[in-house]
């Protein structure tokens, strides 16, 4: 599981539980009405919201849950859960909850207008979602919709993105990121003058990531068009990752800061293939179904293993390359996380090469043992080999 993004679910977890929630669907996902009147909060306070998040995220992803509790700075924990939570009840409504496109276009465009209305005027500088964040053969909209006056959350969940934004204003003059300790110090890289610009692109970033799934479902895609989804989760998950680990220390802007996370990205799309043309969502280009005669389920097909090679080979290079640039960052606990889900991901894909590249309907007993040996033991001592022993954070 990447850290702060909601693709994909733990398998043992894709029914979250149940007394978190008002009403669901059949399937188990948390469903609101887009077009249902705006409903009284219980408790509309951010300890609330921050509850909740931490409870989602625990039932939807324990890798995720322990992460943020064990490394993310001290005072930016409840807002980690909230940023992982809220992604993941949307992706649940868009994927399990929502099977009508009239439906999830309503239910994402109010997400989206919500959004607008979290971040009005941003002239913080964060980078924006990467274009074209829909197929090119979509009739979905690529921009986000302008906020109309009368958008405000009517589910509890939807504070939780209230919450993780509201007040996100760049203090002038002052740089209040954390040492490896959770502490406050004011020894800072240049990128960190805006506080808040990683996080807006984490927000951004990932809804033009829902906005894709939204237009891609029941469609075969271009291979630029699966280079764009990948651009948009890897450079979320990324500054993501920095915002709220390590937040403000030194870390390379090239190209290699978002190789480890494409890497897994890769890994994950080969993982859920099989999940994933049963509802919709083709992974595979639609150039090489063309080429070859051949259709998105077609796994054992001599041209569909070639290309599953291909993928892995250049996963295995963003890995590489992940982990060159990981040496450059100065927060210990950021490596140690990149490291991890690093690991992890590549037991799949040894998992894949040992099959001939034919891709299996289940990797869970993959993921398990990458959990807890693999995932663990190996990226503990990659981070140990890299920059020496760990001072103990209090």
């Amino acid at each position: 599981m990447l850290p702060f993004s909601p693709l994909p679910r733990d398998p043992q977890s894709s029914v979250l539980e149940s007394e978190l929630f008002g009403w669901r669907d059949s399937a188990g996902a948390t469903v609101v009405d887009p077009t249902a009147p705006v409903a009284p909060l219980v408790d509309g306070s951010p300890e609330a919201s921050g509850m909740l998040a931490a409870r989602i995220t625990r039932a939807a992803s324990k890798q995720t849950y322990y992460t943020i509790r064990c490394l993310v700075d001290r005072d930016r924990v409840d807002d980690a859960y909230r940023a992982y939570a809220y992604f993941r009840w949307v992706d649940d409504n868009l994927d399990l909850a929502l099977s009508d496109y009239g439906d999830r276009r309503a239910f994402l465009d109010r997400q989206q207008s919500l959004l607008a209305r979290c971040l009005p005027g941003d002239g913080t500088g964060a980078p924006d979602v990467w274009p074209a964040a829909g197929p090119s053969d979509s009739h979905s909209p690529t921009a986000m919709p302008s906020a109309g006056p009368t958008v405000r959350p009517s589910a509890t969940e939807e504070l939780m993105l209230v919450h993780l934004l509201g007040g996100k204003r760049p203090a002038a003059g002052h740089d209040r990121g954390l040492n490896d300790r959770g502490v406050n110090d004011h020894a800072r890289s240049d990128h960190a003058a805006n506080e808040h610009g990683g996080l807006r692109s984490y927000v951004r970033n990932m809804m033009g990531v829902m906005e894709f799934d939204v237009g891609r479902r029941g469609r075969l895609v271009s291979e630029a068009d699966l280079r764009v989804y990948e651009r948009l989760l890897a450079t979320a998950v990324t500054e993501a990752l920095h915002h709220f680990i390590g937040y403000g220390r030194p870390a390379p802007r090239d190209e290699s800061r978002y190789q480890a996370a494409r890497g897994a990205h890769i890994a994950h799309l080969l993982r859920d293939s099989h999940d994933d043309v049963a509802t919709g969502y083709y992974n595979v280009p639609n150039e090489l179904l063309s080429d070859y005669g051949i259709g998105p389920g077609d796994f054992v097909r001599k041209p569909y293993r070639d290309w599953v090679r291909t993928r892995v080979a250049e996963a295995r290079e963003c890995f590489a390359a992940g982990r060159d640039y990981l040496l450059s960052v100065e927060s210990k606990r950021c490596r140690l996380a990149g490291h991890c889900y690093i690991a992890r991901f590549e037991g799949v894909l040894d998992a894949v090469e040992a099959d001939g590249y034919v891709l299996r309907p289940d990797y869970s007993d993959v993921k398990r043992r990458c959990a807890a040996a693999q995932a663990g033991w190996a990226a503990l001592c990659a981070a140990a080999s890299a920059v020496g022993p760990r001072r103990s954070r209090p």
